[in-house]
């Protein structure tokens, strides 16, 4: 929720439509998927690999967040948001979208 009002989500649906929709969005939203994996070679997200992932293991004991606290920062963000930086094989940085 943190998310989609600060990058404009939510401004554009209460002009679009109203704020019921929005929040129906939002409970479809808490219950997607994180990540997938199809087979054995290839991991689907929205953001990006984060530096927090040191193996397979990461994602078994991943939790959603569920408080805006828990949105700030660790491995479930950065699947939903972080993009690789210029420099491609050694870091990662949250996603700068600007409107």
């Amino acid at each position: 929720m943190k998310m989609n009002r600060l990058y404009g989500f939510h401004e554009e649906l209460v002009r679009k439509r109203d704020s019921t929709m929005w929040r129906k969005y939002q409970k479809v939203f808490n219950q997607l998927s994180l990540c997938a994996r199809i087979g054995q070679n290839i991991l689907c997200m929205h953001g990006g690999i984060s530096q927090n992932c040191t193996s397979w293991e990461s994602f078994h004991a991943l939790k959603k967040p569920h408080t805006p606290k828990t949105c700030d920062d660790g491995l479930s963000v950065d699947l939903m948001w972080a993009d690789p930086t210029q420099d491609k094989c050694s870091a990662f940085a949250m996603n700068t979208v600007s409107f």
